[in-house]
């Protein structure tokens, strides 16, 4: 064997106590015992979903915004400002079948 590839799949912000560093070392303690660098084994990985994956769910633009006033009465979320419920929608340039 040439090539190893650990391929991809690295969980991000799901796993939020699975950081690079806890998977670095498992990873690199298992490939030192079983294919040390005499072997001449090249090794590489994929780790760009673990890099990435927050920034995954910001990529849109916001392009308009509307505050409402909402009745406290037939509200579901409210944020306060004073006295006045307010809701803010925000629209995004994404769809469910383009994002």
């Amino acid at each position: 064997m040439k090539l190893l590839d650990l391929g991809g799949g690295f969980p991000g912000r799901l796993y939020p106590k699975a950081t690079f560093d806890k998977f670095a070392d498992v990873i690199t303690r298992a490939l030192d015992e079983h294919f040390p660098a005499s072997s001449g084994v090249r090794i590489i990985a994929e780790p760009g979903t673990f890099h990435t994956r927050s920034a995954g769910y910001l990529v849109a633009n916001v392009i308009a915004k509307r505050v409402n006033k909402v009745d406290i009465n037939e509200r579901r979320e409210r944020v306060s400002d004073g006295d006045e419920p307010f809701i803010w929608i925000y629209y995004l340039n994404v769809g469910v079948f383009n994002g």
